[in-house]
């Protein structure tokens, strides 16, 4: 199961998100222990972590773009859906026997792969059900995308981040306030439909800026969009911890309305400056024999990062260096086993 585009930006975002997924790892390890460390190094950790946090967005805003850029075919459609389950299972095995074996939890495989129809073994595979999800409706989904109209897709653009990222933005200010309110009836497709919403709105932005590319004067605008929101995600995830004295993660989802600013306009800028930042033949060559590899080197790192903890090798170090050593260290040995593992026969397919 490869993650790769013949469109040099969607490539090079798809290397750079990946990249960025281990260093939301690593990153996640010292803000989770916010009540163990110091106010500097969870500083630190915030801001690592509320820059990698787009990375997630951003590969379901680049799914839309290649998936629903062309006509589905059927054959092809039933084939891909047998590919992801065996897949699934696969990666759910691979995370059963590690949890067994090395983390040593008592885990019974019979009751691990009954609960696989409902949940994922790990967090980590959590992203390969997201995908399957989407992906059993894509012709449906197919379907309401290339019927929209601009106005159609202005509409959609702005329901979702209202309903989607503004409605959420209040849910935590009124949690704060002591109500707990949330949302009993969500509105359909525009809330609380995981990541499909990045999945339709990277299509979107993907089909106009290949018809027509915005002025590049617009550039300034989407920088200052995602350094406001990424600032703002710092920011509020730093001070909230601190005054509730516990780790606040809020601001880390994918439905906040910051993480969304900054996905979109990252993206946005990549695709639209694509062809004047990626006029090296040498660097995109690289990049295309990488990204093939991205999947498997995300389901492979979390491996590396438990490792890590185990042997506290997060620790071992000072916060500032650990966090860049363990981030080459661990994305580059990802990408040795997944290169190796494609050599071999029957598993290749895997990976």
């Amino acid at each position: 199961m490869k993650l790769k585009s013949k469109d040099r930006s969607l490539n090079f975002l798809i290397v750079s998100s990946v990249f960025m997924m281990v260093l939301f790892s690593i990153s996640n390890y010292y803000c989770e222990n916010f009540s163990i460390i110091e106010q500097d190094i969870y500083l630190f950790a915030c801001t690592i972590k509320s820059i990698s946090i787009i990375a997630f967005p951003i590969l379901f805003l680049i799914g839309g773009a290649i998936l629903l850029n062309k006509p589905i075919n059927f054959t092809k459609y039933k084939t891909n859906i047998k590919k992801m389950i065996l897949f699934i299972i696969f990666w759910t095995f691979i995370y059963y026997l590690w949890n067994h074996f090395v983390q040593g939890e008592n885990s019974n495989l019979i009751l691990v792969a009954v609960e696989g129809f409902f949940k994922p073994i790990d967090e980590v595979l959590g992203i390969l059900y997201i995908f399957l999800t989407i992906y059993l409706t894509l012709p449906l989904i197919e379907l309401i995308t290339l019927n929209m109209t601009i106005k159609h897709e202005n509409l959609f653009l702005n329901l979702w981040l209202f309903f989607s990222g503004t409605v959420y933005l209040i849910t935590i200010i009124l949690n704060l306030s002591n109500l707990d309110l949330n949302v009993m009836y969500q509105i359909p497709i525009v809330q609380g439909t995981y990541y499909l919403g990045y999945f339709i709105v990277g299509h979107i932005i993907y089909k106009r800026l290949k018809e027509k590319e915005y002025d590049h004067i617009y550039n300034k605008y989407f920088i200052i969009c995602a350094l406001v929101g990424i600032f703002i995600t710092i920011a509020g995830s730093f001070i909230l911890s601190i005054c509730e004295n516990q780790y606040f993660e809020h601001f880390f989802s994918n439905q906040s309305l910051f993480v969304m600013m900054s996905s979109i306009s990252i993206y946005v800028l990549f695709i639209n400056n694509g062809n004047k930042l990626f006029k090296n033949k040498k660097f995109n060559h690289i990049i295309g024999k990488i990204a093939p590899y991205s999947l498997s080197i995300y389901l492979i790192h979390p491996l590396l990062v438990d490792l890590s903890i185990k042997y506290s090798l997060l620790n071992y170090l000072n916060p500032y260096i650990s966090v860049l050593s363990n981030l080459i260290i661990i994305y580059l040995v990802s990408y040795l086993i997944s290169y190796l593992i494609r050599k071999v026969p029957y598993i290749r397919n895997f990976v």
